[in-house]
């Protein structure tokens, strides 16, 4: 890629990335759900420069999370929550 996309990092953890690209994918918000697991996956190391490995052993460490299973979603809620409540801290 070149210019701004290849610019672009995933700077968090990995298994962020996994439950992001899982919750996409349930969600079918992509292709309208016609897209495989795999091919999404593809998608989103090249866009983040990123090598996942085998995607498809990370859905059972996300099911396997004692506590919060979606603990980046749940996190991406309460920031944009917090943004939309306090756009001042965000400019």
């Amino acid at each position: 890629m070149t210019g701004f996309l290849s610019d672009l990092q995933w700077t968090d953890k990995k298994v962020f990335l996994d439950e992001l690209i899982y919750s996409i994918h349930s969600a079918k918000s992509v292709n309208h759900g016609k897209i495989s697991l795999k091919k999404l996956a593809n998608g989103f190391e090249k866009l983040f420069n990123i090598s996942l490995g085998n995607f498809y052993d990370k859905f059972s460490d996300l099911s396997d999370r004692k506590a919060n299973k979606t603990s980046y979603l749940d996190a991406l809620t309460r920031t944009l929550n917090d943004r939309i409540e306090n756009p001042d801290n965000y400019k």
